[in-house]
């Protein structure tokens, strides 16, 4: 076929096809900006998807991710981002691009550990730590081992995240990272408070909220703030730990939902409930709590947020919502396999059933969960039994009483 201008060059729809992929990739990476409401994130991972299927558009492909990573540890999207990340490393893989392949070994790890998937996000968090320092990559080297420690923080392997955080420091002075300092001090803060170590740890997350807010990340410093509540509430400042929360609700609220706002009206909560005496406000801020665990599908926030709001209950005296409650959660945590906090669940119900009559149902159910007790580890053991033996004084404070009450009587009769 011929025009004016000569020969008409052939129709290739596939190489047109490709072309819009790569165009839409581009527009799709412009439109990743805060607030990221749902229609455009839908629009987004479907451009994401389309050049995850043409190696062509790799470039784009991983563009996104590098843009897109940060926000989505804040979404309920698990299953679609975890396939999408584990596409994106083959792809990495495949093109030979090695820092791709750290950035996704990053991503893939740091995701799994939120999700409390520690066996799987340390082989990731390794991997790209391994990578990044085989190829003098300090910036993914320092971001790995941060993770990392965090991670080995939660496993209670302190000695190794320790020893982890040294090297980071070291690496640290070697040029300008202030997000990641502030990280690093966020870890050493949260491994002092599993330590009791509180002013170590106080020191620690004011020196992670002076990094942050340093670099107007707001997000990150009411994470921070988050995490200095409970160390304040251990040295006896509770009223300054309300301050705090309220400051990160604040900021976190003007973004929209979280998990980490979720969070910080959990805590909140806590703090009003056990440290303020103030059960009613608390209620208030569990049933925010829920709100958004329900929304984001998160089970083992909910399950705590379904346990502090039983223990309301229980603070309130009201006995029958207590202990559906309570009942409620035990179940949870059941499903959960996390005994750890069955039991802490099941402390508060034996003490409301207790409290409304059932005393031989308390009986047999304390005998019970401290034979359970027993198969926890050390560091969970003594915290559970305690709180069990706590339980029992009060059920053996009450029949004192209610004894010493029925003598007086056939004394005076």
């Amino acid at each position: 076929m011929f025009s004016s201008e000569g020969p008409i060059p052939p129709l290739d729809p596939g190489a047109t096809f490709r072309t819009y992929l790569i165009r839409n990739a581009r527009h799709a990476l412009r439109q990743i900006r805060e607030p990221l409401t749902f229609e455009r994130l839908s629009t987004i991972l479907q451009a994401l998807d389309f050049a995850l299927a043409y190696p062509q558009a790799w470039p784009e492909a991983r563009a996104l991710f590098a843009a897109l990573a940060p926000l989505m540890a804040y979404r309920n999207l698990h299953a679609v981002w975890l396939d999408m990340l584990n596409q994106g490393l083959t792809q990495a893989q495949q093109h030979g691009d090695s820092e791709g392949e750290i950035m996704l070994h990053f991503y893939l790890g740091d995701f799994l550990r939120r999700m409390d998937r520690g066996e799987e996000a340390q082989h990731h968090l390794q991997r790209a730590l391994h990578m990044a320092t085989d190829l003098g990559l300090r910036v993914w080297r320092v971001r790995a081992a941060n993770r990392l420690a965090m991670l080995w923080r939660r496993q209670r392997r302190w000695s190794e995240a320790e020893n982890l955080l040294r090297e980071v420091e070291t690496w640290l002075k070697e040029g300008d990272m202030p997000w990641e300092e502030g990280y690093a001090c966020l870890t050493w803060g949260a491994l002092h408070f599993d330590q009791r170590r509180w002013q170590d740890a106080l020191q620690a997350l004011q020196c992670s909220v002076a990094r942050w807010n340093a670099i107007s990340d707001h997000r990150m410093k009411a994470r921070a703030l988050m995490n200095l509540a409970p160390v304040l509430r251990r040295l006896g400042r509770a009223e300054e730990a309300e301050k705090y929360l309220r400051d990160a609700i604040e900021a976190l609220a003007s973004e929209g939902d979280s998990v980490a706002l979720g969070v910080a009206y959990l805590n909140l909560g806590v703090t009003l409930s056990d440290h303020l005496n103030r059960p009613e406000e608390a209620l208030l801020c569990y049933r925010q709590a829920e709100r958004i665990f329900r929304a984001f599908g998160d089970d083992l926030h909910l399950n705590m947020v379904i346990t502090d709001i039983g223990r309301a209950y229980f603070d309130l005296k009201r006995w029958p919502e207590a202990i559906r409650t309570l009942q409620q959660a035990v179940a949870r945590w059941d499903v959960h396999g996390d005994l750890s906090r069955r039991i802490n669940a099941q402390a508060a119900l034996i003490a409301a059933l207790y409290e409304i009559g059932k005393r031989e149902e308390a009986w047999r159910m304390l005998t019970k969960v401290r034979a359970d007790a027993k198969r926890l580890p050390p560091a969970h053991r003594v915290a559970r039994e305690d709180a069990l033996a706590q339980v029992e004084a009060m059920m053996k404070r009450r029949e004192g009483h209610a004894r010493s009450s029925e003598n007086s009587v056939v004394s005076s009769a």
